[in-house]
């Protein structure tokens, strides 16, 4: 499958738990529409009323907000599974928490140091985290993308 059909693919599974419009009262984050926030579609420069967002606009947000910065379509190359469960943990509880949730994997998984050297818990999916990830998979493989 090409690169930016899977991101499509993968923010279309996002839309069948996150779609539709919602004002629930209860809920701190407003009103919401395809999953995105009043307050999210305002910083990626939605001006309209949220029950008027299309579903195409929440798809560029979710690829700018979630994917891009997860660095998705790099980890996508070395597993697509793994990009999938970052972007919807991104999603779920946000990209830092999404990354630091990897790192903390990568380093409990790397047999004491021998794969690799402990990475740094930052938020961020860098060249190190790539890099741990990459030996990480090379080691243990299709196994290892359910473990992680």
């Amino acid at each position: 499958m090409h690169r930016s059909q899977f991101k499509h693919n993968a923010i279309e599974a996002i839309f069948k738990h996150e779609g539709g419009y919602v004002n629930d009262p209860k809920d701190s984050g407003g009103e919401t529409n395809w999953g995105i926030t009043i307050w999210v579609a305002r910083q990626y420069g939605y001006k309209g009323d949220m029950k008027d967002m299309s579903k195409s606009m929440a798809h560029a947000i979710y690829a700018k907000r979630f994917w891009d910065a997860l660095s998705l379509d790099q980890v996508e190359q070395l597993s697509p599974v793994i990009a999938s469960e970052l972007l919807d943990t991104g999603v779920n509880q946000g990209v830092g928490r999404a990354a630091e949730i990897l790192q903390r994997a990568l380093n409990a998984l790397n047999n004491v140091g021998k794969l690799y050297s402990d990475i740094r818990i930052n938020g961020d999916i860098g060249p190190a985290t790539l890099a741990a990830l990459t030996a990480y998979l090379d080691k243990r493989g299709a196994d290892g993308e359910i473990v992680v």
